[in-house]
């Protein structure tokens, strides 16, 4: 009975099925993101109805932005969806859609006009309260006495101003609006004065506590090789601790001094010493232990202490024990003596693991220095100067959120939606005619892969020969 062939397929014929899966695809994702759009602009008209606050118009007039903005980019699909005699047309259509977003446009002028009067009230009373506050912060810096006191202003001065920079479209249709930014920049060259008074003095401090840290460290690496109990290891642990803390603690004050990178490569061979000699001493008196019972069998005791040594590098054993390795005698009462220091030293309470994760925890410092913000005076006062000049930009080109504003503003994001579905095909052209190929190429990714294997089976000999030959 003969066997059926299998069927074979030809490249050829790929290519139309590519182009049906890919008209399916695009279909779908047509009418998924046009009734998608008709929610979300039904969802924010509801939200503007029912809106009893004018800062929640805003920020439905700022989703109301995205939308728009989505509809640009996706002038294709909107232009395709225009057309009646497209069938997705009769399901949701572009013009339901620019209906929707006129019907939102309408809520948000309606509610703007009823709540208008919010947005005076609120806008004088913020100009108010950061009048007020840069008053206070003005009398705060002016009795700054010293560097500390210049660091410790820092982040409220700095929530300040990003606040203000926050709500300048607000705030910059105030009469007074040129006023308040004067009182920002003259604010910030107060800080700035203040900084350059104790900066000198800052450095200095930062040095001597740098010094010291250094210090300390260099005296800690000194004891690492005579440590010689657990409770020299805990002491010698915590100090590294300590010394850790405070590094990491004050990292953004330390991070653009000269000697920092240095004092934290020292803090990481200290930590790295110390894991070394603490695992060294653990595995020691692990060792010892398990010599002790062969002490009064000398072969034994011998062909044990040559197996340790080849399976690892411990200084008690190639230090101490390995030259006395054919000296049973001498061996025998070695091990003996060790075993009795390490039980007074107190070796198997020692725990590796706890400078296992203080030794993690120095390694994260160089990642913490490199990323985190630096508290210097001088980068304080950088960064308070650019909010400051920030400030002033967004006072200018921020379009205000003032009721006559907005209505005008509803009119173009509606305009924008209705452009978008009447862009010239020449332009759908340019800015889509690439996509046309990848979505044939994509769907028809699978079906060429089936029509290459058929290929190769029939001609596959053929080629060998060739390649062979």
């Amino acid at each position: 009975m003969a066997i059926r062939p299998i069927p074979r397929q030809s490249i050829l014929d790929c290519l139309p099925t590519a182009v049906e899966r890919g008209d399916l695809r695009i279909d779908n994702r047509a009418l998924n993101f046009i009734q998608n759009m008709i929610k979300r602009a039904d969802d924010l008209t509801s939200q503007a109805q029912s809106s009893t606050d004018y800062s929640q118009l805003v920020k439905i007039t700022d989703s109301y932005t995205k939308l728009a903005d989505r509809a640009s980019t996706n002038a294709h699909t909107l232009k395709e969806l225009s057309n009646e005699s497209n069938p997705l047309t009769e399901v949701n259509g572009s013009a339901e859609m620019l209906e929707k977003v006129q019907l939102l446009s309408q809520a948000l002028e309606n509610k703007t006009q009823e709540l208008g009067a919010q947005f005076s009230s609120n806008s004088t009373t913020q100009y108010e309260s950061y009048n007020s506050s840069i008053a206070e912060f003005s009398n705060r810096i002016d009795s700054i006495d010293s560097p500390n006191q210049v660091i410790s202003i820092f982040k409220d001065l700095e929530f300040l101003l990003e606040e203000i920079g926050e709500n300048s479209r607000y705030l910059n249709s105030n009469d007074n609006a040129s006023e308040l930014v004067n009182k920002v920049e003259l604010l910030a060259q107060q800080y700035a004065d203040k900084t350059d008074t104790y900066s000198s003095s800052f450095m200095s401090d930062i040095s001597s506590q740098v010094g010291f840290i250094h210090d300390k460290i260099r005296g800690l690496m000194g004891q690492v090789d005579s440590l010689n109990s657990n409770i020299e290891v805990q002491s010698h642990i915590e100090q590294i601790s300590q010394i850790r803390d405070q590094v990491n603690s004050l990292a953004s004050t330390y991070k653009n001094f000269s000697g920092s990178k240095d004092m934290i490569f020292s803090l990481d061979q200290l930590s790295i010493s110390t894991y070394a000699k603490v695992q060294d001493m653990f595995d020691s008196n692990e060792i010892v232990s398990n010599l002790i019972p062969l002490v009064n069998n000398p072969e034994a005791l011998s062909r044990a202490l040559k197996e340790v040594s080849l399976r690892g590098d411990t200084s008690i054993v190639e230090n101490v024990l390995m030259p006395l390795v054919n000296q049973t005698n001498e061996l025998s009462t070695k091990v003996i003596d060790i075993a009795n220091q390490f039980e007074t030293g107190n070796y198997g309470e020692i725990k590796v693991s706890v400078i296992a994760n203080l030794d993690k925890a120095v390694q994260r410092l160089d990642r913490t220095y490199n990323s985190i913000r630096s508290a210097d005076l001088e980068a304080l006062s950088a960064t308070i100067s650019n909010l400051s000049q920030n400030i002033e930009t967004q006072f200018e080109s921020v379009r205000s959120v003032d009721p006559v504003t907005q209505v005008d503003y509803f009119a173009t994001l509606s305009t924008q939606v209705s452009d978008a579905m009447n862009i010239s095909d020449f332009s759908l052209f340019v800015n889509n005619a690439i996509s046309i190929p990848n979505d044939v190429m994509m769907n028809s990714r699978i079906c060429v892969d089936s029509a290459f294997r058929d290929f190769t089976r029939e001609f596959g000999d053929i080629i060998e020969k060739i390649f062979v030959q």
